[in-house]
């Protein structure tokens, strides 16, 4: 019977009326994410008790990107930046290398532990 009187009160508490609109205000939120987004970008001015607050104006459409400087001739830092990537490119072969040796040294182990 005690239990029973628990799952009661936890019924009560579960649909009492804050969490249900608390659940159905999330619910709205994320159902509705853009409209409330974009409603929220309009708001120039909020007032309340107490004082009052201005936005400042904000434009949606980015701004346009500045164009990149084309290099006509190479600069001094070039052959280094080449070099630093040959010898990373270099590194990576190496290490995948390596990388499949241990592979096929451990499916080797196991083939002759399995006998096959």
């Amino acid at each position: 019977m005690d239990a029973a009187k628990l799952v009661l009160e936890y019924l009560r508490v579960i649909f009492a009326w804050p969490p249900i609109v608390g659940a159905v205000l999330v619910l709205f939120l994320a159902l509705q994410r853009t409209a409330v987004a974009r409603l929220l970008d309009r708001i120039r001015r909020l007032s309340y008790p107490g004082g009052e607050m201005e936005m400042p104006h904000y434009d949606p459409q980015p701004a346009a990107a500045p164009t990149p400087e084309i290099k006509s001739a190479p600069q001094e830092g070039d052959a280094t930046v080449t070099a630093l990537a040959r010898d990373f490119d270099h590194f990576l072969f190496v290490s995948v290398q390596a990388g499949m040796r241990i592979i096929y040294a451990a499916n080797s182990q196991r083939r002759q532990r399995s006998g096959t």
